[in-house]
């Protein structure tokens, strides 16, 4: 986590086993907390955690302490590590700070300031529990530090939702911008064509599920699955069977999670087949680490959500930056062959295949017959050396079709 200054920074304060044990009692409360990280992390907005955590026998509490006083004086207590650890819905990726505090507020006996300092970090969006605890104690101090300061709505909780409405609506008006994490979000979309192609997509994708069947077989995933022609090539089956293509051009990984609910779980499928990744390998900024982070975390849900489904992980398919293609300008196609060569395709896959296996699903190289004998996607196959042929997707075919 580095910046050269002048930033946002989310803070995710407090949401650690023992709080969120307290004041969460249904996992759909943690949506919008979820999706302030996902949002975060989208934007490349820098994300740190804040805890609360003593050391063994709690020297750090005074008796005089009203909220923490309780505690203080257990010599030789231990300090139940589990509760201190951030809840598994809105784990950490590596580079996202944990920062550990003493009381209620996140800058004391903590290196917060220092962290926000160093990075240059001016502007600080509050989520958290309780709205009336860490929220409020921390709001008021860096509104003294002169931190300018968003609140997340949505992703705060109190125990008393009274208090909660007068705080949002009365009191931190006065020194922070309130907003809902769906007004953050919208606030931060650049909202390019493609972008709001990719949202019409998905809202589309939502609407026919409210006709489609549950229980059958989705493929989800980015252009390579948008393009598969999935309902030519099942009339080549001796069987019969629902197949869903919510394959959407232009994904990236972090897109995808943002888009579960159309793209899979609405429509409860009982069979998924995913291929998602590829356009994170060609951006500019590529890092393996982050694709699997968010590649693990979709993983992760779908197993939450559809514990019964059957998850197929296919391989990424070969390229070919050496041929020419009549229709590609190659000059438009360098900046892609930059980061998404074969080298970085294999070791991708690699690591996917050991990601598949972590969450107890199957892995399934459906490249046999795509390459030629350097390796590369074979041009007979290609349209740009990235995206395939339909003889190219007979290939793919008939090497899962035994999967479905």
């Amino acid at each position: 986590m580095h910046s050269s200054g002048g930033q946002s920074a989310l803070l995710v304060m407090d949401m650690q086993n023992s709080v969120v044990s307290r004041y969460i009692k249904h996992e759909n409360a943690l949506l919008p907390f979820q999706k302030a990280l996902e949002t975060a992390r989208r934007h490349s907005i820098p994300v740190i955690f804040v805890r609360v955590a003593f050391r063994e026998g709690y020297p750090e509490i005074n008796t005089r302490n009203k909220m923490f006083g309780g505690i203080a004086g257990r010599a030789g207590a231990a300090v139940p590590e589990a509760a201190t650890h951030i809840h598994s819905s809105l784990q950490p990726r590596p580079g996202e700070p944990i920062v550990t505090k003493l009381r209620v507020g996140a800058f004391t006996g903590s290196d917060l300031e220092v962290i926000l300092r160093a990075n240059g970090i001016d502007t600080l969006i509050l989520s958290g529990i309780a709205t009336s605890g860490v929220v409020l104690s921390t709001l008021r101090e860096a509104a003294d530090k002169d931190f300018a300061l968003k609140v997340l709505a949505d992703a705060c909780l109190d125990a008393d939702p009274e208090v909660h409405r007068v705080l949002m609506d009365k009191v931190f008006p006065l020194q922070a911008e309130v907003i809902s994490v769906d007004q953050w979000a919208d606030s931060l979309a650049v909202r390019p064509e493609a972008l709001d192609e990719k949202k019409e997509k998905a809202r589309k994708y939502s609407m026919l599920n409210r006709l489609a069947r549950k229980g059958q077989t989705v493929f989800a995933g980015s252009s390579l699955m948008e393009f598969f022609p999935i309902n030519e090539l099942q009339q080549t089956l001796d069987r019969s069977c629902c197949l869903y293509n919510r394959g959407i051009a232009g994904f990236v990984t972090a897109e995808l999670l943002e888009s579960l609910e159309a793209c899979i779980f609405e429509l409860e499928p009982s069979s998924l087949f995913i291929n998602i990744g590829t356009n994170d390998i060609s951006a500019p900024d590529y890092k393996l680490e982050r694709l699997l982070a968010n590649y693990d975390e979709i993983l992760t849900r779908i197993a939450r959500r559809l514990p019964e489904c059957q998850v197929y992980v296919m391989a990424y398919y070969p390229v070919n930056a050496k041929a020419e293609f009549p229709f590609v300008p190659r000059e438009s196609m360098e900046e892609v062959f930059r980061n998404r060569t074969n080298e970085a395709i294999r070791e991708a896959n690699e690591a996917i295949e050991l990601l598949a296996a972590k969450h107890g699903y199957v892995f399934i190289d459906v490249n046999e017959g795509l390459a030629d004998e350097e390796g590369n996607l074979n041009k007979e196959y290609a349209v740009d050396g990235i995206h395939m042929l339909p003889s190219g997707y007979a290939v793919v075919w008939n090497n899962l079709n035994k999967y479905l």
